[in-house]
């Protein structure tokens, strides 16, 4: 089967700056856009649901896309609605294709990378992608706002970190919760002779 592809090209942008005259190549890196594509319809279109970023290789971030999909699914609306698609091989039968690759200062124009992503995130939602299982936005477009962040979480060490290990943790206590739901139901209906 051949790869998915967007019904109408998006050109690459021409005002994010993602390096400079005075830009160092140590501080480059390549980043890429990859979108993933859903299983084939009765038609053979498959519906795009997700479009991010990632210095990785696509091939890899597809790898843990299915892996967070199988043993955290809770994580995300993508990542839940995957795991909810099929239970035993979440993504089976999706598709990760890439979008482009660029290289950005990493210093000079440190959101090069997610400017990037929000950047065809819109212009995939104006082309009526309108099935994409991702409800925010990849960077805050206000950058007053994001200074303001910034200064807090510097003002705030270890907050974040201590929030994202405390999310993680009810989200597991949740997920477990979960399969011995299920676990007791199965059993139930064992004993029952239902199943």
């Amino acid at each position: 089967m051949a790869e998915p592809q967007l019904r109408t090209p998006i050109p690459l942008p021409q005002s994010i700056q993602l390096r400079r005259d005075e830009t160092d190549p140590a501080n480059l890196k390549t980043a890429r856009i990859y979108l993933l594509w859903g299983k084939p319809d009765s038609n053979g279109l498959c519906p795009l649901y997700y479009c991010g970023s990632t210095r990785q290789s696509v091939k890899q971030r597809f790898c843990g896309h299915r892996r967070v999909a199988r043993y955290d699914p809770l994580k995300s609306p993508l990542h839940r609605f995957a795991h909810a698609e099929n239970e035993s091989v979440p993504m089976d039968g999706w598709t990760c294709t890439q979008l482009c690759e660029f290289e950005y200062d990493t210093v000079l124009c440190a959101d090069g990378r997610v400017l990037m992503e929000q950047f065809f995130i819109e212009r995939l939602r104006e082309a009526g992608y309108n099935d994409m299982r991702m409800k925010n936005n990849a960077i805050c477009k206000n950058a007053r706002h994001r200074a303001q962040m910034a200064r807090w979480r510097a003002d705030h060490p270890g907050y974040m970190a201590t929030a994202a290990r405390e999310h993680r943790r009810r989200r597991a206590q949740k997920l477990h919760a979960q399969r011995e739901q299920e676990t007791q139901s199965h059993l139930e209906s064992t004993l029952d002779g239902t199943v």
